[in-house]
């Protein structure tokens, strides 16, 4: 439930927007989004996957704390040189630095949620993630419909949010955390080992939004909003998959401990297995049902967008597979392979998508975004592929 209305809370925020104040101010709130989403990146640093699979304990809590704070940190002088490098300027701005703000509560958040999965309380990190998330949008949408007034909205979300983070921080007081020892020798180790973990997960992220920016700078504030509504899908499912794979990571520990390479393969056949039955009931769902449907959602007509709408679900699904890649690389501890391949994956978003958006607009932006993450998932099967059988020659 926790993953569930986390992926689907953009979706809503963005349709309430649209609905109300129309696909201009959609645009502008959308690009905040993905700022403040992009930055939300920056402070979970890579740690939030290393944390839930640090079952030996080789980093004490107040080691993941000190590092957090240095992200967050960064969090807020990145929301400063985003508004300044991309020329925001009125709504835009605003929104971009109240939509940080809501992501530094949940990046902080996070060090609670993968400390809590980490002692084996899934059940703590995700009523922390539902409530958390559910009654912070439930505030905005109340707000915004009732003042239809964004900023007002996102004021409201921000205090919940606030509230609610610390009420569920209160639970850790259950386990033997110590205190936040500041131990710089460890500090520095633990960012330093994050650090590929965090330029990859960075890099994924700027490669899939690439298309927005580009979107950004050759068109206006509606087309930006019409791709945004359309994008939507594939966050969601990106998002979602994450509930599948997260509870599995222990029986993947458990098979990388005992070097049982055949077991490992066994679980990730019935996760593709999984995925691809979803994504082929979601191709078949946006072909005959999205435009319409999510046009109806949104309030505007995405009739034109039909094949640009299928494109990007297709590339949901591959997202969605990288995912799943991601998890088990850093379960191997493969963090400089992950970052070479979300470095070439990145140079290529760019590469393709500049050209395409030009000559194509949201055709060429959907495109782009689904040759980029089919070239990833290869790169990164392949380095899956070759470290298992190092593990089983070993």
């Amino acid at each position: 439930m926790g993953s569930g209305i986390f992926a689907v809370n953009g979706f809503l925020m963005l349709m309430l927007v649209s609905r109300i104040k129309g696909t201009a101010v959609a645009g502008e709130f959308g690009i905040g989004w993905t700022t403040a989403h992009i930055l939300f990146i920056v402070g979970l640093f890579g740690m939030n996957s290393f944390q839930m699979t640090d079952y030996d304990e080789e980093y004490r809590f107040a080691d993941y704390f000190w590092v957090k704070v240095f992200s967050t940190g960064l969090m807020v002088v990145g929301c400063a040189a985003s508004i300044w490098l991309l020329d925001f300027s009125g709504n835009k701005s605003l929104f971009t630095v109240l939509l940080t703000g809501y992501m530094v509560l949940n990046s902080f958040a996070e060090l609670y949620q993968s400390m809590y999965f980490q002692k084996n309380r899934i059940d703590l990190s995700g009523k922390s993630l539902f409530y958390r998330t559910f009654f912070s949008m439930l505030s905005f949408i109340l707000i915004l419909y009732v003042t239809q007034n964004v900023l007002l909205g996102l004021i409201a979300m921000l205090l919940i949010n606030l509230g609610l983070t610390w009420w569920w921080i209160l639970p850790s007081k259950q386990f033997n955390l110590g205190g936040i020892e500041w131990r710089k020798k460890q500090v520095c180790q633990l960012a330093r080992t994050c650090t590929p973990l965090f330029l990859s997960a960075f890099l994924s992220i700027l490669s899939l939004n690439a298309p927005k920016y580009i979107l950004e700078h050759f068109s206006d504030d509606v087309t930006q909003g019409y791709f945004n509504m359309i994008f939507m899908p594939a966050s969601v499912i990106n998002l979602l998959s994450g509930f599948v794979f997260k509870p599995l990571l222990n029986d993947y520990g458990e098979a990388f401990r005992n070097r049982d390479a055949s077991r490992f393969y066994k679980i990730f056949r019935k996760n593709i297995a999984f995925l691809l039955g979803v994504e082929i009931l979601c191709c078949a769902g946006a072909w005959v049902l999205g435009t319409p449907v999510m046009g109806l959602l949104y309030k505007a007509d995405l009739s034109a967008y039909r094949v640009p709408l299928l494109l990007i679900v297709i590339g949901g699904g591959f997202m969605a597979t990288i995912n799943l890649l991601y998890y088990l690389l850093v379960l191997l501890r493969r963090q400089k392979l992950i970052l070479i391949n979300y470095a070439a994956v990145s140079v290529i978003s760019f590469a393709i998508g500049i050209p395409l958006v030009q000559s194509y607009g949201i055709f060429g932006a959907s495109l782009s975004f689904l040759i980029s993450y089919l070239l990833s998932v290869f790169l990164s099967f392949g380095i899956l592929h070759f470290s298992l059988r190092r593990i089983k020659n070993a």
